[in-house]
């Protein structure tokens, strides 16, 4: 655990002061994008999402320890981008949490814990920075296999100021899928790649099979590395499906 202090001091190092010119910057991202893990589903490509699994792992046969494997595979990969981890610097808050499934659980890195709802939808998680951040890739890991009719169907992501201002930046459809996958920025900020804001909001106003309570067992930031974060970002796979206004997880 970091003290307070070191928290500080790092956020002050990374994370510059609030920018309002760079937050109004931020152009929402309206095309629908179709993830799909066999490439009969894939019609065609886009750049800002990345599967995070090797393309010969999509046609394994789905169990508890190949999900796991490919959690810990993939959290691998991120972690050896360059990027700086800049989840734990954030203050995370949920809409609302059952006992014992604590919100936490989506940043802890192990695949056999994760964040479970416990009230109406839509569900919330908020991320609240001191100062603004330069988010260089938001990952997230989706498993239909584990988690049925608790897994999101519909995944919303909001960035701004705060609250009041938090703009709508990518609506994801998401079907059957079972790793993490990596948003960049390049669609809404091609120069630099990045998400600056000091304010983050998911939002999941549906499960699959029409489940109530939601579960999530990843979701990491990343920040900018200290050098060019170009050369960190490896985010031009060509894994993805478009259509158009929506964005589809398979």
């Amino acid at each position: 655990m970091y003290k307070h202090s070191n928290i500080s001091r790092r956020i002050d190092t990374l994370f510059p002061l609030l920018d309002v010119k760079a937050l109004a910057a931020i152009k929402p991202y309206a095309k629908t994008l179709e993830i799909a893990e066999t490439k009969s589903d894939i019609l065609q490509y886009e750049t800002c999402i990345e599967y995070l699994s090797e393309t010969g792992e999509n046609h394994e046969e789905m169990n508890e320890t190949v999900v796991a494997t490919r959690f810990r595979r993939g959290l691998e990969k991120l972690r050896q981008r360059g990027l700086v981890d800049a989840t734990g610097m954030g203050h995370f808050k949920a809409s609302s949490t059952k006992e014992g499934y604590p919100i936490v659980s989506v940043m802890d890195g192990d695949p056999n814990t994760y964040w479970q709802s416990d009230g109406s939808q839509p569900h919330t998680i908020d991320v609240y920075f001191s100062k603004r951040v330069e988010i260089a890739c938001i990952a997230l890991f989706f498993s239909l296999f584990l988690d049925e009719s608790y897994s999101p169907q519909i995944f919303e992501i909001y960035a701004g100021h705060g609250p009041s201002d938090a703009t709508h930046y990518k609506t994801l459809h998401i079907g059957e899928i079972n790793q993490w996958i990596a948003l960049s920025f390049e669609d809404s900020r091609p120069d630099d790649r990045l998400l600056m804001c000091q304010f983050i909001r998911f939002v999941i106003p549906t499960n699959h099979e029409n489940g109530k309570d939601t579960h999530l067992r990843g979701l990491k930031l990343f920040a900018a590395s200290a050098g060019d974060p170009l050369q960190a970002l490896d985010i031009r796979r060509p894994d993805l499906t478009i259509s158009l206004n929506e964005t589809v997880l398979r």
